[in-house]
C-alpha cells in the first residue's frame, strides 16, 4: 500500500497527486503538489488523504536542466 499523506502536511516528493475523500464516497480528484509545500485542506470541508500517483522532479532541479539566468 502507497503512504497516504493528509491536509497540513509537507509534501516530501513533487508529483501527481490523487485526492480520495473521507466521506467513503469513493470520489477522488488528482492535483500537481511541490516538495516543501503543504498538503491544503478541500474547499467542501470533507476531510481527504493524499496519495502520490506519479513522482516528479521540479524542473530546477532536474540533472538534465540548467536554472535560468
Amino acid at each position: 500500500m502507497k503512504p497516504m499523506y493528509r491536509p497540513g502536511q509537507r509534501v516530501e516528493q513533487s508529483g501527481i497527486y490523487r485526492v480520495v475523500y473521507d466521506d467513503g464516497s469513493g470520489e477522488y480528484f488528482e492535483v500537481t503538489s511541490v516538495q516543501g509545500e503543504r498538503f491544503p485542506p478541500t474547499r467542501n470541508g470533507i476531510g481527504a488523504r493524499y496519495e502520490l500517483v506519479r513522482a516528479a522532479a521540479h524542473a530546477t532541479e532536474h540533472e538534465k536542466l540548467q536554472p535560468c539566468q
